[in-house]
């Protein structure tokens, strides 16, 4: 009787909890002791810090200035032709009249998530703080809703959205030109180095023309880049830098040639032009920077992906900590909660 053949993946560790990219990083749970009622101004301080660990975890770009953002618009009282003046902000970044003025583009603000988010948080804890906790219930759920709509990765999406939208092609052909010289230049015993082969590539784009005398490389770059393919070409070896879409694209090849970048058999392609090449690296991102705005909060690096905060009848707390491969840590704590700020270690 043959022996069964044991399968590497069953005795490979399993993750305890596994990570949720798709949820947040911190969870907190009002009842562990039974029903209770809540304070609304417990729900915006913990909405804050889950908008700030949003912002820190987002390695794309920094988006804390979204914070002051909204406070500033906040202050502009009285504008509103036929809502509040919290319910007309939310209307003008729905239909994106209302952007910070970083983004000067056509496609949807992506943060727009965020944005609502931080306006109403911050009327939130103004009518909380005067003691209209009346008004303030639909303002809370609002708050919350808008954050759940943004996450890191839905801007993420969105934003590879507009860029593959707007550059796909272009890029597409302007990679295809790119190779087409360095498939040229490969046989050039002259080029022994990646900086000279990147510097050739922009003499063959500027030099190569067709059958009827045309430079059709470099009126094509110069069409891509959004310029006038009709006004006269500069001279290569003194106006080089005049030309947008040469010197663009010569600043671009400094990325694709990079064994650290976007695509893989371009940085091969230059790769064979150095005369001692070293053998390309996988790219490792850096660690991302904390965010930070006006408020007070202290994130650490932890060795966990998944934060329980049950808040106890004493207003003490009883924290789960999950990671992938140990068991969960739990640590039981007094938070203080000075008016106006919270802080809850991450």
């Amino acid at each position: 009787m043959s022996k069964k053949k044991a399968d590497p993946e069953a005795s490979k560790p399993r993750h305890l909890f596994p990570a949720d990219i798709n949820f947040p990083r911190t969870h907190f749970l009002y009842e562990y002791e039974g029903e209770r009622v809540v304070d609304p101004a417990l729900l915006v301080e913990h909405g804050i810090l889950l908008w700030h660990e949003q912002i820190h975890a987002n390695e794309l770009e920094d988006v804390s200035p979204l914070w002051a953002f909204a406070e500033a618009e906040l202050r502009k009282r009285g504008q509103a032709a036929t809502h509040s003046d919290l319910e007309w902000l939310r209307q003008q970044v729905i239909v994106n009249a209302l952007v910070p003025e970083s983004w000067n583009k056509l496609e949807p603000y992506p943060y727009k998530g965020l944005l609502i988010a931080a306006v109403y948080l911050q009327e939130a804890r103004r009518l909380c703080l005067n003691g209209h906790s009346d008004r303030v219930w639909h303002i809370i759920a609002l708050a919350y809703y808008n954050l759940g709509l943004n996450t890191t990765k839905s801007a993420s999406q969105a934003m590879a959205l507009y860029a593959a939208k707007a550059r796909a092609e272009d890029t597409e052909f302007k990679r295809y030109i790119v190779l087409k010289a360095l498939d040229t230049l490969k046989g050039k015993t002259r080029i022994k180095s990646v900086a000279e082969a990147k510097r050739a590539v922009i003499g063959f784009i500027q030099d190569y023309k067709d059958k009827n005398g045309k430079h059709v490389l470099l009126d094509k770059l110069r069409e891509l880049d959004g310029g006038n393919t009709e006004e006269p070409l500069t001279e290569r070896a003194k106006s080089n830098a005049d030309d947008r879409a040469t010197a663009r694209l010569e600043a671009t090849l400094n990325s694709w040639a990079s064994p650290k970048g976007p695509y893989p058999e371009m940085a091969e392609a230059f790769a064979a032009f150095e005369a001692k090449k070293a053998p390309l690296t996988t790219a490792v991102p850096e660690p991302s920077a904390a965010r930070a705005t006006c408020e007070v909060f202290e994130f650490e690096t932890g060795e966990y992906h998944t934060r329980l905060i049950n808040l106890l009848a004493n207003d003490d707390t009883l924290s789960v900590r999950l990671g992938h491969e140990q068991a969960p840590v739990v640590i039981r704590e007094t938070v203080p909660s000075p008016p106006g700020t919270k802080r809850y270690r991450n």
